[in-house]
């Protein structure tokens, strides 16, 4: 992983700042800091953005959203899929 800013592979673990870098760091957004150029970045698998407080903010909002659109949508499709069962009886 590199950070975006400079391009530098000198990243390293940094601590949650604030609500929403809490709430992503416990839905497994890990927090890095680059040594060379001091940028925090936000990376989920091999992907990392650059953030300052506002754009974390806005990240972590959509988190949960995403995450409840997904459990609204898997619980229409259960939904469905159990009333045409009852159809076939």
């Amino acid at each position: 992983m590199h950070c975006p800013q400079c391009g530098s592979d000198r990243l390293r673990g940094s601590h949650p700042r604030g609500i929403s870098e809490q709430i992503a760091y416990v839905l497994g957004v890990q927090i890095r800091r680059c040594e060379d150029c001091r940028a925090r970045l936000l990376s989920l698998g091999s992907h990392a953005t650059r953030v300052d407080g506002e754009t974390a903010d806005v990240i972590i909002t959509a988190i949960p959203m995403m995450c409840l659109g997904a459990m609204l949508s898997g619980g229409l499709l259960f939904w469905l899929i159990l009333k045409a069962l009852e159809m076939r009886v």
